[in-house]
């Protein structure tokens, strides 16, 4: 298991297609693999939802619509 597929799945609310679609979405990305690496080393208690901001602010994708099913 690589060190971001470990990080990913130790996320406190972590789910199988967050861990899939990350992996996915960095795939051949390294230094964006590794900025998020670092993010979630020094944030270890950061939430999905929390990853996943971080991640469009530092690539040029389109900003991912975070809708919390609890509400």
């Amino acid at each position: 298991m690589s060190k971001l597929e470990k990080l990913l799945k130790n996320v406190p609310d972590s789910y199988p297609d967050f861990v899939i679609g990350m992996k996915a979405f960095l795939e051949g990305e390294e230094e964006i693999t590794e900025k998020i690496i670092k993010y979630m080393q020094n944030h270890p208690d950061a939430t999905t939802s929390e990853i996943l901001k971080y991640h469009t602010s530092i690539d040029n994708s389109p900003e991912i619509e975070i809708i919390d099913d609890e509400k």
